[in-house]
């Protein structure tokens, strides 16, 4: 079984992402702060988990399906679920997806919870870096 760029693995930094923004996240969210904590050192972190690769940018594109997978995987499992609303589809953690994050503590994990931690008190200006990324106007979070 491949681990590696998994849905199983998407799915894990979704989730432990998603601890940390109670009210949910959207797709274009999940993907940008996903790519942000992988990839930290671009949006003014010290450094990033990942090696710096040319052209990492482009994994956004690639990410959205990836993603896309690993939510499906998550909320068949009852560890993610959506709610429909003014902002359009957010995903949340359930109280068993809560339970799930608590008990990964893989040094890998670990790196993605403080990023995960990182890219929530940073939220307003990694958001607009979004928005300048996807040239889209974000919903506030």
């Amino acid at each position: 079984m491949e681990i590696f760029n998994s849905p199983t693995e998407f799915g894990a930094r979704l989730l432990l992402l998603l601890c940390e923004f109670s009210e949910g996240l959207g797709m274009d969210q999940l993907v940008f702060f996903d790519y942000t904590m992988i990839y930290s050192a671009d949006f003014e972190d010290k450094s990033s988990i990942h090696p710096s690769l040319p052209h990492r940018l482009a994994e956004l594109v690639r990410r959205r399906e990836d993603i896309h997978d690993a939510l499906t995987l998550y909320l068949s499992k009852g560890l993610v679920t959506s709610s429909i609303g003014e902002a359009g589809i957010r995903y949340l953690t359930t109280t068993q997806g809560r339970a799930f994050a608590d008990n990964l503590s893989s040094s890998y994990h670990d790196k993605i919870k403080r990023q995960a931690a990182w890219a929530f008190r940073n939220i307003d200006r990694l958001s607009a870096e979004m928005g300048r990324i996807f040239k889209i106007e974000q919903a506030a979070v």
